[in-house]
């Protein structure tokens, strides 16, 4: 076993890196509008940072009008994403979903149908060709409604487990794996990639090409020889198809659209361990998101139970490989049924060791950590475990968020949820995400409209409900607070710009905080505040783009207190500035003494140390407005020692960030 540690990107590296994406984000951000991609955080097509929240959505619902599904999405659940995904997939004559194929038996894409175009309706499709491929058309028609409320769209491609799995069956088992990239089943992969990236390049709101959902490059081995570790096969996989996109002579020609990610095993987050995954980062600078899912414990997410009856093979079986799916009954929910949330597991580490009896048997498959946890979790004395927020933290930090911060890359939780009939599902599902919002990551549910009908959102009234809570409170700032104490106990808080807690826009909207990318902030990147239109040099307060930083102020100060205000900032001339207050009270103002480099300041001429007073624990927010133009913001920095200066002093760690959803009705 080849053993890798991660390695942190040198500064060489780096540069080179904000000088590729520098010249690619000139060409994303005239027309089609895209994603930027700087370093952990992604940027909307305004250059203000965002975070991508949204859910699965099925494009193959004939009862739901495309324009309905999006203007709830945007709306109601005040989400920005929405995860598409575009089918690669051969059923047989026979099988039930044969009229629903994308492809042929030679692995070609098929048009079989017209289908309506009229979003406010739901989809219908007549048995006519027309000369557009079906999964084209019907995926233009729901992009169609979903970009028009200026939703982040990715679409990802599915494929049968046969090919996801790499298994050679009928019908293309001459046809080799699509892994193989010298294949003939990888070369027809390649159309069908070009002629996603085709017909959406030029459209606005995509918000990346998911290469392959779910990849299992890990199963071209046998049982009993188990192959090579599957990064290299994965990522060489992944770096052609998105080359193809990529090359303008014999692919897309899409050098700007962002690509979705993730590692074998189905996008387990144990696989990034091997830091190769970096590769792909490599190929394509700057446009890479990862993704992982967390679809576990799966019998309790599916039904609340701890185990399910084996599946009841049908006889006789149909005369289609049972690669292709529905060979079988799904089995009934079994063993115990649990509620949310259960005892923590006093160490995790468990569902990573080897028994004695797979040491002795010495089982070719022992090596894989992967392999070792599928086995673990499933036992008796340890799937409760996994019914906690302490696993949460568990998985996603082996390893997802080592990787993520030492490539410097964002990360998406792309799959979670559980069936309305899982006792605690709001709970489990409120603690998830906040778990990945502490980290960093973004998150798509499992499913606005997608799965089985009790894992959705659409149609469940309580999970309709609590999602519409947690989108207002995100859209109002109120989930992302950093904590104001380091872990001596001092009353200190650290943050960057672009990890503001909102943005509040300019009255009117000439103004915007966007990405500034400069070589001497402090993570390379930092916020402007840039015209964007016509509009007045000199806003008042109330008509300039404002940030706001949500800050949780622990008990264990005394209150009332006072916190110095720093800000790390470069103005744009010898005049400007910044405001500041507390929860929108008085503003003070802060100007640099040396406007044309970055520094650390905390006051305006000779006027007094800038600080705000806190009444109270809890949660407050530090504002900062523009108060003209071009000022940059790298970092803001709250203190209680009034004779700290960071120009000249140690600067602390960065704040942990507080996370809280509302509570569960």
């Amino acid at each position: 076993m080849k053993l890798r540690v991660f390695v942190s990107r040198g500064p060489a590296r780096v540069a080179a890196l904000v000088l590729v994406s520098s010249v690619l984000a000139l060409s994303a951000f005239a027309t089609p509008k895209r994603l930027t991609i700087r370093g952990a955080q992604i940027y909307d097509e305004f250059q203000r940072p965002i975070v991508l929240r949204g859910a699965n959505v099925n494009a193959d619902d004939g009862a739901l009008p495309p324009a309905t599904a999006a203007a709830e999405v945007k709306n109601t659940y005040h989400m920005n994403c929405a995860r598409l995904p575009v089918e690669f997939k051969y059923f047989p004559q026979g099988h039930p979903e044969h009229d629903n194929r994308t492809l042929d038996r030679n692995g070609d894409l098929v048009d079989l149908y017209t289908y309506s175009t009229d979003i406010n309706q739901p989809v219908t499709r007549t048995s006519t060709p027309n000369g557009i491929p079906d999964i084209v058309e019907l995926t233009q028609i729901w992009v169609n409604a979903l970009t028009a409320q200026g939703i982040w769209t990715y679409l990802e491609a599915r494929a049968n487990d046969c090919d996801a799995n790499a298994e050679q069956v009928k019908p293309n088992q001459n046809d080799g794996h699509f892994y193989d990239t010298t294949s003939l089943r990888h070369e027809k992969f390649l159309a069908f990639w070009k002629a996603i990236a085709s017909a959406f390049k030029n459209t606005d709101y995509i918000a990346g090409y998911g290469i392959l959902a779910e990849p299992s490059a890990s199963r071209l081995g046998t049982s009993n020889t188990p192959p090579a570790e599957p990064v290299t096969t994965l990522t060489t996989f992944q770096i052609a198809v998105m080359n193809h996109i990529s090359d303008a002579v014999n692919g897309a020609g899409d050098t700007w659209t962002p690509f979705f990610v993730g590692a074998d095993f189905n996008y387990d987050t144990l696989q990034f361990r091997y830091s190769d995954y970096d590769a792909v980062i490599a190929a394509h600078p700057e446009r890479c998101i990862f993704e992982v899912n967390v679809l576990m414990p799966k019998p309790w997410i599916q039904h609340g139970w701890s185990a399910t009856t084996p599946a009841i093979p049908v006889d006789p079986l149909p005369d289609w490989d049972a690669c292709y799916g529905a060979t079988t009954t799904p089995g009934d929910p079994t063993g115990t049924q649990y509620s949310y949330p259960q005892t923590a597991l006093p160490d995790y580490g468990v569902l990573l060791q080897r028994t004695q009896a797979e040491i002795d048997a010495d089982d070719p498959h022992a090596w894989e950590e992967e392999i070792i946890f599928n086995r673990r979790r499933i036992e008796t004395d340890k799937f409760p475990g996994l019914l906690n927020r302490a696993f949460f933290e568990w998985y996603l930090q082996h390893y997802a968020t080592q990787f993520m911060a030492a490539n410097k890359v964002p990360f998406v939780l792309d799959q979670f949820g559980a069936s309305t009939d899982a006792i605690g599902q709001l709970t489990y599902e409120k603690e998830l995400i906040e778990t990945a919002e502490k980290f960093g990551l973004g998150w798509t549910r499992w499913g606005y409209n997608a799965g089985s009908s009790t894992r959705q959102i659409h149609g469940n009234p309580a999970v309709e409900i609590y999602y519409e809570d947690i989108g207002a409170a995100i859209d109002g700032g109120n989930v992302l607070a950093h904590a104001a104490v380091d872990s001596s106990g001092t009353g200190v808080a650290r943050i960057r710009a672009e990890h503001a807690s909102r943005q509040i826009a300019a009255v009117p909207d000439s103004f915007r905080w966007q990405l500034y990318d400069e070589a001497s902030a402090i993570d390379l990147v930092a916020l402007r505040a840039k015209p964007v239109g016509a509009g007045g040099t000199t806003p008042a307060d109330a008509t300039s783009p404002r940030l706001d930083f949500r800050v949780k102020f622990p008990a264990t100060l005394s209150y009332p207190i006072d916190f110095y205000v720093w800000v790390r900032m470069k103005d744009g001339t010898s005049s400007n500035g910044i405001w500041y207050a507390l929860d929108n009270g008085a503003a003070g103002e802060l100007a640099s003494a040396n406007p044309n480099a970055w520094s650390w300041v905390n006051t305006k001429g000779t006027a007094p140390a800038a600080k705000v007073t806190v009444s109270e624990a809890g949660f407050h927010t530090l504002n900062i407005w523009m108060r003209k133009s071009n000022v940059a913001v790298d970092e803001v920095l709250l203190t209680t020692n009034a004779s700290y200066n960071p120009n000249s002093a140690a600067l602390p760690d960065y704040s942990a960030r507080q996370i809280e959803l509302p509570a569960v009705p």
